[in-house]
């Protein structure tokens, strides 16, 4: 394969792998923010339409607590209660149930002990109530607080209520509460019914109980599908998912085109809102991921002085609740969700692709040209290894390859200059690697000098920082002594300075005497030395520094003479102390001891700064 090829599916392939590793980081960061973007979007239309739901509801309880307001009403009941309150229990008892044998045997709705609660007064004020808004309401009635019947807009099952458990939630052990019956289907209305129950009060006593039957569902549902579509359409999405009003034990109230109360969610669905039925979530289901937003209507989950439930079955009603909350459901399928993310992914890789086979073409076209000078100079190259070297190159352009093609034409004269045979060629090699070794052992001699130097360099400033840190710091006492006008402090001072700087001349005797220490000579003066003199001298040079981090040096050595190099010993006490100052603690110790060890003096000087790590040693 040429080079022009090759070049060509390198850059191919190239753009093929970026454009993938591209889409790859695009695609998975895009799913993120979808993903919480539409969750987001989800649970918002859920709590809208539940907020809305609630407001709802409590729109049609304003209007029933309005209705027990009516003069007409309370007075009914003050006549109903009268006459059973002026019974016995069990007398009162009975009767209630008399006429509750009686209604319930009584087919005709025109009979007289019929018409007497469906066509009074209370009766007709409740047709009236219905009948001014159409649709909404089923049967609309009226109990006193025995609960036996004072009117009703239609024949019931029943004339005796109080035992049932919407009046007994009303009713509330006397304290009164607003009761949703949430009955399911009921037969008498012919659709879901949710039944009002709103205590009728007289100051804090309860004298009756007011039902309203709501047709519920039919408000309810243009209520879900009218907050679903106009959000779909405020975020111009095309699917914002399939809405349903379920209760928490699964059964479905409201689905779009599904009977009530005729299906129920699935059982992991369920499993999991039993756990969490506030938030947003994804489950797996039929093979496909679904985004399930969830939320509970509030009036329907028993708080405050609002009560929900039901029973159920009874005689005129069907499937109703026994205890659930209502929930509003979200359910949006991935598929639906990423269908746009891959859309736009499937074009841009098909943009990629195409972008990349064009720059592929071209670059095949540019690498034939390219490579054409190449040829050439590769063929000139074998004629040359030949031991042709009268081989030339055209050059015709001003490029690399041109500057590359002008090099050889000029590498070719030079070999065919210079190279007259293979014998004078031999030589000159051989002179070459004379030079090159000659050169190595040179640079190999100057790396070691300028080691030895930057290493007396370096010794030379750490041994010159001591004194004259002394120097400086006794300068600046002298200084604060003139300010007092101490001048037997600055006497001392001056006495100490002095001697500093004597020390100072003789350290740099030391250095010139370490200097011939780096060529192997050392000093031995045929005098004695006392050590305890030597390390007093040292101690004193760093006075001033232990003075400013508070730490003290103490010294126990035996009162000996020593033949050394004194200037060598002098030097490497300085910089033991000096070091050990350096690396110390405020406050800390530094202690120097001496011992006689055969014929040889042993100074050990111990500090408790920061040390060096065993591995660095």
């Amino acid at each position: 394969m040429n080079f022009a090829l090759k070049l060509s599916l390198k850059i191919f392939l190239t753009g093929i792998i970026i454009l993938s590793i591209a889409l790859i980081v695009v695609y998975n960061n895009s799913y993120k923010d979808i993903l919480t973007s539409e969750s987001k979007h989800a649970q918002l239309i859920v709590d809208e339409i539940s907020v809305s739901i609630d407001q709802n509801i409590l729109e049609k309880v304003k209007t029933a607590k309005a209705v027990v307001l009516a003069p007409i009403l309370t007075k009914s009941l003050d006549e109903s209660n009268a006459h059973y309150s002026s019974l016995s229990k069990q007398l009162r008892n009975e009767e209630i149930q008399s006429q509750n044998e009686r209604w319930k045997t009584t087919k005709d709705h025109s009979d007289s002990f019929i018409l007497k609660y469906t066509d009074n007064q209370v009766s007709q004020f409740l047709k009236n109530l219905q009948s001014n808004l159409k649709g909404e309401y089923g049967e609309i009635f009226l109990t006193n607080k025995y609960g036996a019947l004072v009117a009703s807009t239609a024949k019931l099952t029943t004339l005796a209520h109080g035992h049932k458990y919407w009046w007994k939630g009303a009713y509330n052990d006397g304290e009164g509460a607003v009761f949703f019956d949430d009955r399911g289907y009921d037969d008498s209305v012919g659709g879901y019914v949710l039944g009002v129950v709103i205590p009728v009060k007289n100051g804090d006593e309860i004298i009756g109980i007011l039902k309203v039957n709501l047709n519920i569902l039919g408000a309810l549902s243009d209520l879900i599908l009218y907050v679903h579509n106009d959000r779909m359409l405020k975020s111009h999405e095309e699917h914002s998912g399939e809405v349903k009003l379920i209760r928490s034990g699964g059964l479905i109230v409201f689905e779009e085109g599904v009977e009530p109360l005729s299906k129920r969610i699935s059982s992991k669905l369920m499993e999991i809102l039993q756990f969490d039925n506030k938030n947003s979530l994804i489950i797996e289901e039929d093979g496909e991921d679904w985004i399930v937003a969830v939320s509970e209507i509030g009036l329907t989950s028993n708080i405050g002085d609002y009560k929900f439930g039901g029973d159920f079955e009874s005689i005129d009603h069907k499937k109703g609740n026994r205890g659930e909350s209502w929930l509003i459901v979200n359910f949006l399928s991935m598929s639906n969700v990423i269908k746009p993310l891959n859309l736009i992914l499937a074009r841009l890789f098909l943009i990629g692709i195409l972008l990349s086979s064009a720059i592929a073409i071209i670059a095949l076209i540019i690498g034939f040209r390219t490579a054409k000078p190449i040829v050439e100079l590769m063929e000139q190259t074998d004629q040359i290894a030949k031991g042709d070297f009268e081989s030339r190159v055209s050059v015709r352009r001003n490029d690399e390859i041109g500057l590359l093609g002008a090099s050889f034409n000029e590498m070719s004269k030079y070999l065919n200059d210079t190279t007259t045979s293979l014998d004078k060629l031999s030589a000159e090699i051989a002179e070459r690697k004379k030079a090159e070794q000659s050169l190595k052992e040179n640079e190999k001699q100057l790396r070691e000098l300028n080691a030895t130097k930057d290493k007396f360099f370096s010794i030379i400033a750490h041994d010159l920082r001591s004194p004259f840190n002394s120097i400086l710091g006794f300068s600046e006492l002298i200084l604060e002594s003139s300010k007092r006008d101490d001048f037997s402090n600055i006497l001392r001072m001056s006495v100490v300075l002095n001697e500093t700087v004597n020390k100072s001349f003789d350290l740099l005797n030391n250095l010139l005497e370490w200097s011939r220490v780096q060529t192997g000579r050392l000093m031995f003066k045929p005098e004695d030395h006392q050590l305890t003199q030597i390390i007093e001298n040292g101690v004193d040079l760093h006075l001033l520094a232990a003075k400013k981090k508070n730490i003290e040096i103490t010294y126990d050595i035996p009162e000996i003479s020593i033949k050394a190099d004194i200037n060598m010993i002098r030097t490497v006490l300085r910089n033991l102390l000096s070091n050990a100052l350096k690396y110390s603690s405020r406050g800390g110790n530094i202690e120097i001891t001496g011992s006689i060890e055969n014929d040889s003096v042993r100074i050990d000087i111990k500090d408790y700064g920061t040390g060096i790590k065993p591995k660095a040693l």
